[in-house]
């Protein structure tokens, strides 16, 4: 196996799944589900910080797909 392959894999799963412990930073997978769970729970539409989170989700999320291509 190509270890600059499982250095790019290692490093997606680090921003995409939070770790276990006391009081971790929330990785990509949870603030998408957090925001998912805000939105849908609401029984008003969205508001403008809700559009704007998902908008820097979505940079996020294609950032980590530009790495994944680039390093592949």
């Amino acid at each position: 196996s190509d270890p600059s392959r499982l250095e790019t894999l290692k490093t997606l799963e680090d921003r995409l799944i939070t770790p276990k412990g006391r009081y971790p930073q929330p990785r990509f997978i949870d603030q998408v589900q957090y925001l998912y769970g805000v939105i849908s729970r609401a029984d008003q539409l969205p508001g403008r910080d809700a559009y704007q989170r998902f908008e820097e989700l979505e940079q996020v999320l294609a950032e980590m797909q530009e790495s994944a291509v680039t390093r592949d």
